[in-house]
């Protein structure tokens, strides 16, 4: 099997968890919080996820580390798109999703453990 090498690398440098709330915990996490922010909004399902919560009537943002299509996209939708990963970027937010593809060194995540901001992975907030 041809695997590639920027693959392994990047997947060995993944050190987060999916979390494993399921959506009666999620839902009591997510109870009167107004604000949501995801780390990796770029990605489709992350970007999707921002969306649908935005829809919802929640104030969103999130932060990639390059501008897209589908970042463009949330931008014009009013989502708060950064650009770069700071603890700054999390000002305003009640909760956070990450996706697994951050280390767990990530500013934000590290902030929102630091504070006791909810952290739900993508894929248990997709349910």
């Amino acid at each position: 099997m041809n695997i590639c090498k920027n693959c392994v690398e990047r997947t060995r440098n993944m050190s987060l968890s999916n979390t494993h709330f399921g959506a009666r915990r999620i839902g009591e996490l997510l109870k009167d919080k107004k604000s949501i922010f995801f780390v990796g909004v770029g990605g489709i399902n992350m970007s999707s996820l921002a969306h649908v919560s935005l829809v919802g009537g929640m104030k969103v943002g999130g932060s990639d580390r390059v501008c897209s299509h589908l970042t463009e996209r949330l931008e014009r939708e009013g989502v708060e798109i950064f650009y770069s990963h700071n603890e700054k970027n999390l000002d305003g937010y009640e909760a956070l999703v990450y996706t697994v593809a951050i280390s767990e060194d990530n500013p934000e995540y590290v902030r929102a453990k630091r504070e006791g901001i909810p952290c739900i992975s993508r894929a248990d907030y997709m349910g």
